[in-house]
């Protein structure tokens, strides 16, 4: 939903409003509007295809260790041992079917998300304010924006008024930046530096200001984003690797077991069927059945825990992930805070101080050892 490859903050207004083919005070007409949603397309930023139910299910399966357990299962009923049989089918499908609740209700919760976040906004059409959904804006669309709003396009300002816009989430800035409608920029200005756009998904925090549709959808910077986020891909969780990893352990030890037993089976002279029976026997005994049910409860009730502190996780196997963090890399601390750094320790030449204080107060201490230094005292007020 855009011209491509146009540089929009290196034009002056004039130039904008020429090229867009827009009208500053009537907007575009309604026959326009429609004629480029058909053309280009509605503005709605490329994502995750919902997964189904289905698919969530089969993917309680796909766990090495859950694998060689029905394998086992399979293999005691073969044996004749049913009861053995239907308790590990029975923890198999326990533990698939209380990851299984627990994702699809992340995934019912984050779809319901979606839809409330759906943003909308104020555009000029045929000379009149009207408000449309986000997803209904259109290349050269005159778009009115106020404190409170979350921008749905990329935009080209024609106007401004104090306007300041929280756009954190695209340059890590956590001060809202000052916008001019006026500003005329160079061709290799960066992103966080273009003062004269607006960008998709970004917060009016102060202000107000007009500005004309130039990128929407996968075109938009945020949709740019979110294509990079498509190519990644998942690495496997510390607790998935283990698992794998121990799995795969088991499955090596089972058959040792059984080659072990069938050779020393034969080199005594036993019957061959009994001999494999046997061995197979010994290789079922070693898998541990009630682990993926265990793994499986600890990991929901972690989810619980996240949910009582409003932090939604749609796998069971972020909760372990996330607690693996141990050092994150950030140049942004206070976009990734509350946006108030602070200095809590000082190095000087043979002396290491610690600071007291949070936040801008003006009010704490300098202490070497436990002790406070009364000397910084003044210099820690001015």
């Amino acid at each position: 939903m855009s011209e491509k490859n146009i540089n929009w903050h290196k034009k002056n207004i004039e130039t904008v409003i020429k090229q867009t083919g827009t009208d500053p005070i009537n907007g575009l007409s309604s026959a326009k509007a429609l004629e480029f949603l058909n053309l280009f397309g509605k503005n709605i930023i490329p994502g995750e295809e919902p997964v189904s139910a289905v698919t969530i299910f089969f993917n309680q399966f796909k766990s090495v260790l859950v694998i060689i357990l029905i394998l086992a299962a399979l293999f005691s009923l073969l044996l004749g041992h049913g009861v053995e049989a239907g308790a590990i089918f029975f923890i198999v499908l326990f533990s698939a079917t209380f990851g299984f609740v627990q994702e699809y209700r992340a995934e019912k919760a984050l779809s319901s998300m979606k839809k409330i976040a759906t943003p909308v906004c104020v555009v000029v059409r045929d000379g009149k304010l009207i408000q449309i959904k986000a997803e209904d804006l259109v290349f050269g669309d005159m778009v009115r924006v106020t404190a409170g709003d979350i921008i749905a396009a990329d935009l080209r300002l024609i106007e401004s008024m104090n306007l300041k816009v929280d756009e954190s989430f695209l340059t890590g800035e956590s001060v809202a930046v000052e916008k001019n409608a006026d500003t005329v920029l160079e061709t290799e200005t960066s992103l966080g530096d273009k003062v004269n756009c607006l960008f998709s998904g970004s917060n009016v925090v102060y202000g107000r200001g007009l500005g004309v549709v130039v990128a929407g959808g996968a075109d938009s910077e945020l949709g740019k984003l979110a294509n990079l986020l498509q190519k990644t891909t998942i690495s496997k969780t510390p607790l998935q690797k283990s698992l794998e990893n121990l799995g795969k352990i088991l499955g090596w030890i089972a058959l040792g077991v059984v080659v072990l037993i069938v050779v020393l089976g034969f080199a005594r002279g036993l019957y061959w069927v009994d001999i494999i029976l046997f061995g197979i026997s010994l290789a079922v005994a070693v898998v541990p059945e009630a682990l993926p049910a265990v793994i499986t409860i600890s990991l929901a009730l972690g989810i619980k825990r996240m949910l009582k502190r409003n932090a939604l996780a749609r796998y069971l196997p972020v909760v372990e992930a996330l607690g693996s963090v141990s050092v994150i890399c950030t140049d942004k601390t206070g976009t990734l805070t509350k946006n108030q750094m602070t200095v809590q320790s000082l190095w000087v030449p043979e002396s290491h101080l610690k600071i007291s204080g949070q936040g801008y107060e003006p009010t704490g201490n300098f202490s070497k050892n436990g002790s406070v230094q009364t000397i910084f005292s003044q210099a820690a007020h001015d």
